[in-house]
Parts: structure tokens; C-alpha cells; sequence
């Protein structure tokens, strides 16, 4: 399943300090056709006596090399009196009506709906992930997921730090005379030609001059709290010595985040 930019944009506005409230019920829907990143593309399944289902996520674990979600239980629909036609996608929604796509999906066989016969999504079946290879830390990637289990996200002010490693593998912060974390602001989420969502640095950011050797940086991390806190998000980058008098800068825009 795929993340709407609705949802892209919740997930990328917690890094500019907006917080959002979990929906306490979300809504599994049928769809004739694919309703796209923008949830409205598709078509909804219309019969007699169709109605979004609720829908309950286990808990986050590993799934498919990243971590991710999948409904608890087997969800029946209504009994059409008529054929339905081809179903070919699912979507997760935050109201029994109208309201927000949050992910969406592809079933791996089209469901050929004919009168009398009731859509059947089983256990298991409706599944999102985060792929493997993303830059959102694992705590956020599992906060994220949570959120489709009514556990809202907590907006942050973030911070830009240094690491000589991968925040998630051992790596460490640097530190010396001199040494703190940037504060940023980053921009309103935009869309890149790809189709992602993204937000980025709003203003150039600089360190102080290091007064003694920090060590050897090789990942920018964005944390969440100035001190202390969880990574939220993480870049590498080629490595660098920070030695005595050097200040590193980021430029306006030069951190792109992107909630895939």
C-alpha cells in the first residue's frame, strides 16, 4: 500500500510543529480504479447497501524488509443484489464517508465481484510498509504506523545535528568545545517532480567554529529535541574531519526530506 500526500504531508508538518489527532475509526473502501496518491482519482464501489467497513492494524513489525501493518481481522462487505464489477484497489479513510484517504493498495488479484457474492478482504491481506532504505528513523517510521492505530503525532521543533556513523547502527554524535545541534525551519511540504511530497531547510544553517577537533562527520541527523530526543530523519554524506576552525554549513534547501 501506498501513502496519500494528505498523509505524506501529516507525517512531514510534525517536523514544522504541527501535531495531529489520530481518527479513533478508520474506514477500509473498495475501489473500481486506482484513486492515486491524491485519494480522489479512483472510483468507489456503489451498491445497494455498500458501506465502508471499519478496519483495526496490528501492531508495527518487520514486514517485507521494512517495518509495517496489517488488518487484524477479515473484513465482509455488505451483499450486493447486483454484479459490482471489477475491484481493483483498497483505501484506508478516516470517515465512514467522504473525508481523507490516508494509504491505498493494489490487490494482488482483481476481485470480480457478481451478485450475491460478498467482497472479502482477509486477515493479513491489506498491508503498508516502509520500505527498506528510507531515511525516517525507526521510531518515526514506527510512530508513523501507529497513527493508523489512533496514536496521534506529536509535532517537534527539529534540530540538525552531526554523527560520524548511521544514527540507527552505532553511529555517535559529535561533540567538543563548541559543538550544539542547528535549529531549522524547514518549508511547507511541496511535491517533487518524482510525485513525493518533501519538506527542506527554509534558511542556510551553520555551526559554531570548532574550537577543537568534533571528529569526523558523515551523516546530517534531524532530531528532535536539542538535546537528547530521537533522530527523526538522516542523510549521509561524503566524510569530513571537523578539525579546529572549521564550520559546517548547510545551504538553503540542501535538506530535502521526504516522507517515502
Amino acid at each position: 500500500m501506498f501513502a496519500t500526500k494528505y498523509f505524506e504531508n501529516l507525517i512531514l508538518n510534525t517536523a514544522r510543529g504541527q501535531s495531529v489527532s489520530a481518527p479513533l475509526t478508520l474506514y477500509l473502501g473498495l475501489w473500481l480504479s486506482n484513486p492515486g496518491e491524491s485519494g480522489t482519482d479512483g472510483t468507489e464501489v456503489s451498491y445497494s447497501g455498500y458501506q465502508r467497513q471499519e478496519i483495526a492494524f496490528t501492531a508495527p513489525a518487520p514486514m517485507n524488509g521494512g517495518i509495517g501493518v496489517q488488518n487484524a481481522h477479515q473484513i465482509t462487505f455488505p451483499t450486493p443484489a447486483t454484479a459490482v464489477g471489477n475491484i481493483t484497489h483498497l483505501g484506508v479513510m478516516d470517515s465512514a464517508t467522504g473525508g481523507n484517504m490516508l494509504v491505498y493498495g493494489q490487490f494482488g488479484e482483481v476481485l470480480a465481484i457478481d451478485a450475491s457474492e460478498a467482497p472479502v478482504v482477509v486477515a493479513g491481506e491489506a498491508q503498508w510498509w516502509w520500505q527498506p532504505g528510507s531515511d525516517m528513523s525507526d521510531a518515526y517510521k514506527t510512530h508513523t504506523l501507529n497513527f493508523l492505530r489512533g496514536a496521534s503525532l506529536s509535532g517537534f521543533v527539529p534540530y540538525i545535528a552531526l554523527f560520524n556513523g548511521n544514527p540507527e547502527t552505532g553511529g555517535a554524535e559529535l561533540a567538543g568545545d563548541g559543538y550544539a545541534r542547528m535549529p531549522a525551519v524547514f518549508t511547507a511540504p511541496d511535491v517533487l517532480p518524482s510525485g513525493q511530497s518533501f519538506i527542506a531547510n527554509s534558511t542556510q544553517l551553520s555551526t559554531a567554529r570548532a574550537n577543537l577537533t568534533w571528529g569526523t562527520f558523515g551523516f546530517f541527523v534531524v532530531m528532535d529535541a536539542q538535546a537528547g530526543g530521537q533522530p527523526w530523519y538522516y542523510r549521509e554524506r561524503s566524510p569530513r574531519e571537523i578539525g579546529r576552525g572549521v564550520t559546517v554549513i548547510i545551504e538553503q534547501g540542501e535538506l530535502r526530506v521526504t516522507a517515502a
